[in-house]
C-alpha cells in the first residue's frame, strides 16, 4: 500500500487500531456481562466507548 502523504498515512493507521480497539472492547463488555461484573466497569467502558466514538467520528472527516 502506498501512501501519498503523511497525514494520508497516519489516517489510515488510525483507522485501523480504531477498530481493533472496537473489537477487543466489545469483547470486553460480553466477557464482563458474562460473569455478572457489569456494574464494576460500567463507567470504564462507557468512556472507552465514547473515545471510539469520538475518533471514528473525525477520522472519516480527515479523510474527506
Amino acid at each position: 500500500m502506498k501512501f501519498t502523504t503523511q497525514k494520508e498515512r497516519l489516517v489510515t493507521f488510525l483507522k485501523y487500531d480504531l477498530e481493533k480497539l472496537e473489537y477487543h472492547t466489545e469483547q470486553i463488555i460480553d466477557n464482563i456481562y458474562a460473569r455478572g461484573q457489569n456494574e464494576k466497569f460500567k463507567e470504564d467502558i462507557e468512556q472507552i466507548q465514547s473515545i471510539l466514538f469520538y475518533w471514528n467520528k473525525h477520522i472519516y472527516k480527515l479523510n474527506k
